[in-house]
């Protein structure tokens, strides 16, 4: 039996923010152990690796709500797919720009941050320096 495009509608339920936190830092820290075994990654740099992927990962955790979000108030149904299909494009187009531009200024500012941890001293002193509590 056919359903109506109101109740398919009804049974879409979108993941939650922790389903989506575990789910990104799940893929990110595989895709971590992938390239640690592949590369075979020197043990000194596993925790400098580890936070590499997953900073590329864990941004999706926000742009995933959105994309849900933005596919809830405009799906793609048979009335007025067209002008969803573009507007979802269209949104899609900026969320990865954003994206693209975010991970570029996140990563220089982390890639400073772990070489002044890691030049001298242990890194909880260097984090204690940098971070008065």
């Amino acid at each position: 039996m056919a359903q109506s495009a109101n109740e398919t509608t009804k049974a879409i339920r979108y993941p939650s923010f922790i389903p989506l936190l575990l789910g990104w830092t799940l893929l990110g820290s595989l895709a971590c152990i992938r390239h640690i075994l592949l590369y075979k990654v020197p043990h000194t740099h596993i925790a400098r690796d580890l936070s590499d992927w997953l900073t590329c990962y864990l941004p999706w955790v926000l742009l995933s709500s959105l994309v849900f979000r933005l596919e809830r108030g405009f799906p793609l149904n048979r009335t007025h797919w067209r002008k969803h299909a573009a507007l979802q494009l269209g949104a899609g187009l900026a969320i990865s720009l954003v994206r693209c531009n975010s991970r570029r200024d996140f990563h220089a500012r982390a890639a400073r941050i772990w070489r002044a941890c890691f030049r001298s001293g242990s890194l909880v002193e260097n984090l204690e320096q940098r971070i008065p509590l």
